[in-house]
This record gives structure tokens, sequence and C-alpha cells, in this order.
């Protein structure tokens, strides 16, 4: 019997069951509310164009041009033109959120 209580390290919580509904609820709420920040910075990121990649992160064109060849930041094309996501940018360049 000794043997089987090292076996089943158990710890027993009391609570009402409202108790427990509200930990649940808030649990839920939490998850939600990063999936919800998840989705709008995805849906909201900005697109620059190399020109105001260039000018805003003091990067030149020909650099990125060479990131791109090497797939260290890829570009996401849109009408033939090149555009750069601002969140891929930020990660890139390691600025905080």
């Amino acid at each position: 019997m000794n043997e089987l209580k090292k076996n089943m390290d158990m710890t027993f919580v009391y609570m009402t069951r409202e108790e427990f509904q509200e930990i649940i609820d808030t649990t839920i709420a939490k998850t939600l509310e990063k999936f919800e920040k998840l989705i709008v910075e995805e849906r909201s990121d900005r697109l620059l164009t190399t020109n105001e990649v260039s000018k805003q992160f003091n990067v030149d064109a020909s650099t990125l041009w060479r990131w791109e060849k090497r797939n260290y930041l890829l570009p996401v094309r849109l009408g033939g033109k090149k555009f750069y996501k601002l969140s891929d940018l930020k990660k890139q360049f390691q600025y905080p959120e």
C-alpha cells in the first residue's frame, strides 16, 4: 500500500461549480484575447515599398535585392511590384513590439 501512495502523487482542490466556471471563463477569455490580437496584427500588417524600406530602415535597395536572392527577407509581389511586410522587417531588424 505504501508503494501505491508513492505512485499516486495527486492534489485535490475543492471548489464550487461557480468558481470552476469562473476559472474556465477567464482562461477562455484570455486565450481569445491573444488570438484576436494576433489576427488583428496579421490583417493590419502594413506593406512598404522598396523605397520606403530603404529610407525607414536605412538599407540600400541592392541589399534588399541580395536578401531576397538568399531567401533572407522575401517581398510580397502585388501587381508586378515588390512590397515588404512591416512585421517581417521588425522581426528582421529585431524591433520590439
